[in-house]
């Protein structure tokens, strides 16, 4: 691993597409991650539910924790990208 980062070439392609990789992984968490957290807790909050609504909630629960985890996966690998080429 250290003969590739002391060999590694920089370019603006490979900046560019850091700074995409980060910018999908912050729209997953931002825009899907978060709000399904909110269904996820609205349905776990309740006082009781509808077999149809708990199983949603679970899903949502399902989803919320699938894109927080794939969004900051996204995001480091492409702080990773972007900020090898900005040193």
């Amino acid at each position: 691993m250290a003969d590739q980062l002391v060999g590694r070439a920089h370019t603006w392609d490979k900046f560019a597409s850091g700074v995409a990789l980060f910018s999908l992984g912050f729209a997953k968490k931002i825009l899907l991650a978060n709000p399904l957290g909110r269904v996820a807790d609205a349905a776990f909050g309740a006082e009781s539910l509808a077999a149809m609504d708990a199983w949603f909630g679970a899903a949502a629960y399902a989803f919320q924790i699938y894109f927080d985890f794939s969004g900051y996966s996204d995001m480091a690998v492409g702080l990773g990208a972007w900020s090898l080429q900005v040193l």
